[in-house]
């Protein structure tokens, strides 16, 4: 925590003199429900922001005074930076969230685009997010060099199941696209068991979302979303471990229950279970080779740590779990040191 604490301390320095002194512009790139053009499909593609969502990132901007500009589609980022003449490009920090729109590794063109450019961005490196847009192939990755990964298989449309690899029949497992953010295309017939009326179910699935879908051995346990900062010289610090209370009727969240907000925090205090998300949390971290700031969710079960979606773009405003585990060490201007954070987080140490 000591190490945590003086991260914070030396990040907000950062954020005075690099951001405020240096008279740094934020150009905000927030796909906003109504208001970024997109289709109902591809609603279904990309993590949107609610109304009162984006007022919230813009109340906090404004009231750090900082000058700032939303951009709710790529392009229209895209379009604004390639008008400015390169020497005003330093003074541009694009503050992004995940807008992939069905794209394959889709939130890598704007990491791509900014450090082809030498514009600093909020967000992880483009080989992280393209990497970690394919759950698929993270998941194997991790379960090849040791850390505890459910079992995981592959579906897809008319080729059925790769290389003809599927769990066994009857067997409990969980289904979900294998790309994609906050519960999209997970319902309450993820959780199923493997039989005929499941495969038919992947292929109107596959069909739907026009992607391949996962499918994981389900592992029953404790859900916690672990998130994480890695500071300007490669530190990692993890956050206070946050607990998922689900609502009565089901063990993990759908995508209803992200949208309407129907499940609670609470922080882990239990310090057996601390080490353990720590440890896994903080390798696997350094394993990937993240940068930034993202947030690991974990299934604890039996003493073991079983990692089941990463995320490299979490929600920070108020109901989430980034923001429950910052609150619970500064209670007052949660959001507005989160904010300054992932700004100062760009710069060297002094």
């Amino acid at each position: 925590m000591n190490d945590l604490v003086k991260f914070v301390n030396n990040t907000l320095e950062k954020y005075r003199y690099y951001i405020i002194d240096n008279k740094k512009k934020i150009f905000l790139v927030c796909p906003t429900k109504y208001l970024t053009n997109s289709g109902e499909k591809g609603d279904r593609f990309s993590e949107f922001f609610s109304l009162s969502e984006l007022e919230q990132v813009l109340k906090c901007f404004q009231s750090l005074g900082i000058y700032t500009e939303v951009f709710f589609e790529t392009n229209a980022l895209f379009s604004k930076l390639l008008s400015l003449d390169a020497d005003k490009m330093s003074d541009i920090i694009v503050f992004e969230h995940t807008e992939s729109n069905g794209i394959c590794a889709g939130d890598s063109l704007i990491p791509a685009f900014c450090e082809t450019n030498g514009i600093k961005h909020i967000g992880p490196s483009p080989y992280i997010n393209a990497l970690l847009s394919n759950k698929f192939h993270w998941s194997i990755l991790l379960r090849n060099y040791g850390f505890d990964m459910p079992e995981s298989f592959l579906y897809q449309y008319q080729k059925k199941w790769l290389a003809d690899c599927k769990p066994q029949e009857g067997e409990l497992i969980f289904i979900k696209p294998n790309s994609g953010y906050c519960s999209i295309g997970v319902d309450h017939l993820s959780k199923c068991h493997l039989n005929q009326e499941t495969c038919d179910l992947l292929d109107k699935r596959v069909e739907t979302y026009q992607q391949e879908f996962i499918v994981q051995r389900f592992i029953e346990g404790v859900e916690y979303e672990v998130p994480f900062f890695v500071d300007y010289s490669g530190q990692i610090h993890v956050l206070p471990p946050i607990r998922i209370h689900h609502n009565e009727q089901k063990d993990f969240l759908d995508f209803h229950d992200v949208l309407t907000d129907e499940y609670t925090f609470s922080i882990e205090t239990d310090s057996e279970i601390l080490s353990t998300l720590n440890q896994v949390v903080s390798e696997a971290v350094s394993f990937l080779r993240f940068d930034k700031f993202g947030r690991i969710d974990i299934r604890y079960s039996q003493g073991k740590a079983y990692i089941f979606d990463i995320n490299t773009y979490p929600h920070y405003i108020e109901h989430s779990s980034f923001y429950k585990s910052m609150h619970s060490i500064y209670k007052e201007n949660t959001l507005d040191i989160i904010m300054k954070l992932l700004l100062g987080n760009l710069f060297p140490d002094f």
